[in-house]
């Protein structure tokens, strides 16, 4: 068992990393609080407003900021099929940061590949600084454990650089079509 961390211990580590940070998405809804109304509007089918929200502002312009100091931001977001209401406003609505390397996958596709779809969202920061993330039942942030076995992060190394070749970029993801293997 690691460290626990709180959100904000998480949201310092993700502030203050170095060169990378890679995050593997698998739940299909998070409870995002200023989130809630937007994607309500959107499965009502409302004209929804496809922009980021308030707080997605400031992580555009903290990836943008990021990058430019030669940081890299990237990546996978693990989706059902078929996709969640959630999943398809986060693909749809713009909650990708310019700059930021972001990548699909289906679900299916991530288990036969033999990625950890079932053991939950984590943070690899800088390659050494792995953070197993801890939500709610229904997908409210709790904070994370901040893992210090070697062999483990590791093996999430490589968890990632597989799911940054095999997953697909954005753009290739059509609404209503079942995501093709690659």
């Amino acid at each position: 068992m690691g460290e626990r961390l709180g959100v904000d211990e998480v949201d310092r580590l993700w502030r203050r990393f170095e060169h990378t940070a890679f995050r593997f998405e698998t739940l299909p809804a998070y409870r995002i609080e200023n989130e809630r109304a937007l994607v309500a509007e959107f499965l009502a089918g409302e004209p929804n407003r496809l922009s980021f929200v308030p707080r997605d502002h400031e992580r555009s312009a903290q990836i943008n900021t990021m990058i430019g100091q030669g940081r890299q931001v990237s990546r996978v977001r693990v989706l059902h099929e078929p996709p969640s209401g959630y999943e398809r406003w986060q693909l749809l609505s713009g909650q990708i940061a310019p700059g930021e390397r972001f990548r699909w996958i289906s679900y299916d596709r991530a288990l036969s590949v033999g990625l950890p779809v079932e053991a939950g969202d984590w943070w690899l920061f800088d390659s050494c600084r792995l953070v197993r993330l801890r939500f709610t039942p229904d997908g409210a942030p709790l904070g994370g454990e901040l893992v210090g076995d070697p062999a483990v992060v590791v093996q999430h190394a490589a968890w990632r650089d597989l799911a940054m070749h095999v997953g697909l970029p954005r753009s290739s993801w059509v609404p209503g079509r079942p995501a093709a293997p690659r």
